[in-house]
Order: structure tokens, then C-alpha cells, then sequence
């Protein structure tokens, strides 16, 4: 997100005129994406394809140092319902 964004390849948002455009807000388990709807918000979704493919990458390498399974199972977390309330949430 760092290197598209100093690249502009990707632009974030701004609060007002005056401040700096946020791109990416990150937190200990969470993260929230800033950008626009055009052609240079694409550049968004191949950035998050190249995270989770690493990311797969990761998880295998950790399961095999480990010699533990990990879930595929996305409707839940740890053994919780993964959503409390509506199912069927839409964006």
C-alpha cells in the first residue's frame, strides 16, 4: 500500500484540503482500505491479491514448521459463528 501509494498508483482520501490523504489505517487485527472509484482504485484489488497469495504462503509455511492443520472453513473463527446477527449483509 506504501510503495503504490509514493508510486501514485493509488491515492487515498482526505479528511479536509489542508491534511495529508490517507491511504490505509492499520490496527492490531483490522485494517481499512481508502481509495477511490477509478481506473487507479483497480490497482487496489491487485494489491490485495498480492497479500493474500503471500498470505497463503505464510499459513502453509507455518502448518508445516508446526505440524498443525489450519481451517479453510470461512463461517466460522475459531470454532465461533464468524457474523453474530443478519447473514446476509451486503455491501
Amino acid at each position: 500500500m506504501r510503495l503504490a501509494k509514493e508510486e501514485e498508483r493509488l491515492s487515498g482520501t482526505k479528511i479536509c484540503k489542508s491534511t495529508l490523504e490517507i491511504s490505509h489505517l492499520m490496527f492490531t487485527d483490522d485494517c481499512i482500505l481508502f481509495g477511490d472509484a477509478s481506473e487507479r482504485g483497480v490497482v487496489l484489488k491487485s494489491i490485495l491479491k498480492e497479500y493474500k497469495d503471500f498470505s497463503d504462503q505464510v499459513k502453509e509455511l507455518v502448518s508445516q514448521s508446526l505440524g498443525v492443520q489450519y481451517s479453510t472453513e470461512l463461517k466460522k473463527y475459531l470454532g465461533l459463528p464468524n457474523m453474530v446477527g443478519r447473514e446476509n449483509f451486503k455491501i
